[in-house]
């Protein structure tokens, strides 16, 4: 009897005890919210130097328009203050994730805004990678959407300087995981950056983390268009000089393996015109070194063969635009170079399926009107010409 009394008594003094902390806490969680808030951040930061208050600044509240101090810092490009506000906060780790990852009103992030700052400044940056523990870089680097894109999509279109303040941020395990996603268009990051006409300095600068062991594998990635990376590259402007970035990413490749890296999908043929159309006498150079020759071209020219194939993707465009898929989609077929024998096996299947005279749903004679403009798109070479007409 008197033993479950004591038990008694220990179990409720042990909830006033927690009840009383709990209570404690909150009041010195108001406490700090109530200073945080009222206090300028400059003065805070005068506070901050000399009372131990690591971790008061998780209790700041964004104004009106989505903005905190780290905005604020950034907005005025003041290393010297955000430093000192990310050092304030760095006792509590959610509470700088909080800060890098807020938007404000035009959902606009602290990770935003260096990326933007980062064009003549990007130290930025490396300030905001450096308050964030190693292991958590990644993860908070892919929460990052940059004009509804995703980070890495982003930053392959900065400086060099930038690249590589926040490659070498990331512990060399995460690197490549950063780099190996794709967009909408089955683009990888090096396609994205080869073709928009990028300097060597910047594509060495994010390649070079590429594991020479994933190099084929990564470099040889087909997008919807049919393109890989070098053919993205290509295909930009011949009045860009791509001498030593072509080379430079044809070098990626061990040499057993180039002539093979080349012939995928036929792209080596079509690096040969592009390069014979444009004039690209150091590409042609090397694309013959490495085993590729210069296909027949019969009654065209190579600069016609060349506009031909330019046309075509365009066209490709112009078709997904009117059916909301690309025209080797609709056929069911991989989104990569297939052969006129297999758009037309592709082609008999889909329409032996959706032919109004087989099939009574009421979709199946748009499916089937569908699959006809696919395989006259490919079939027909006056057809595509309807659609560049759309411009």
């Amino acid at each position: 009897m008197l033993s479950q009394l004591f038990s008694t008594i220990r179990k409720a003094t042990g909830w006033l005890a927690s009840v009383a902390i709990r209570g404690i806490t909150m009041l010195g969680n108001g406490l700090k919210s109530l200073v945080v808030n009222s206090m300028p951040i400059d003065a805070f930061l005068v506070v901050a130097k000399y009372l131990p208050i690591g971790g008061w600044l998780e209790h700041e509240k964004p104004d009106e328009f989505g903005i905190n101090s780290v905005h604020t810092a950034l907005r005025e490009e003041n290393k010297k203050k955000l430093r000192a506000i990310l050092k304030t906060a760095s006792a509590s780790e959610q509470a700088v994730h909080k800060y890098l990852l807020s938007e404000n009103i035009i959902h606009n992030s602290p990770m935003n805004r260096a990326l933007t700052l980062s064009e003549h400044e990007p130290g930025y940056l490396k300030i905001l990678l450096e308050a964030v523990r190693p292991e958590k870089r990644l993860w908070l680097l892919q929460q990052v959407k940059h004009l509804g894109e995703s980070f890495v999509l982003n930053l392959v279109h900065k400086t060099a300087k930038a690249i590589s303040n926040v490659m070498l941020a990331l512990p060399e395990r995460d690197r490549f995981k950063f780099m190996d996603i794709l967009d909408a268009e089955g683009n990888t990051p090096a396609m994205v950056q080869l073709g928009s006409a990028a300097s060597y300095l910047e594509i060495r600068a994010f390649l070079k983390h590429c594991p020479q062991e994933k190099a084929f594998s990564y470099l040889t990635k087909v997008n919807k268009r049919g393109q890989t990376a070098l053919m993205c590259l290509l295909a930009i402007s011949p009045k860009v000089d791509l001498n030593d970035s072509f080379e430079y990413v044809l070098n990626l490749i061990p040499a057993e393996r180039r002539k093979e890296f080349l012939a995928f999908h036929n792209q080596g043929e079509k690096m040969m015109l592009h390069a014979h159309a444009d004039n690209r006498k150091v590409v042609k150079a090397l694309l013959r070194k490495n085993g590729i020759k210069m296909p027949k071209l019969e009654n065209t020219s190579g600069k016609n063969m060349s506009k031909a194939l330019r046309e075509e993707w365009e066209a490709e465009e112009k078709f997904k635009e009117m059916f909301d898929a690309y025209p080797l989609a609709v056929l069911g077929l991989p989104e990569k170079y297939c052969t006129d024998g297999e758009i037309k096996k592709a082609y008999h299947i889909k329409m032996l399926k959706y032919h109004p005279d087989r099939n009574k749903k009421e979709n199946a004679k748009e499916k089937a009107q569908k699959t006809a403009s696919a395989y006259e798109f490919y079939t027909k070479p006056e057809a595509r010409k309807k659609y560049l007409a759309r411009r």
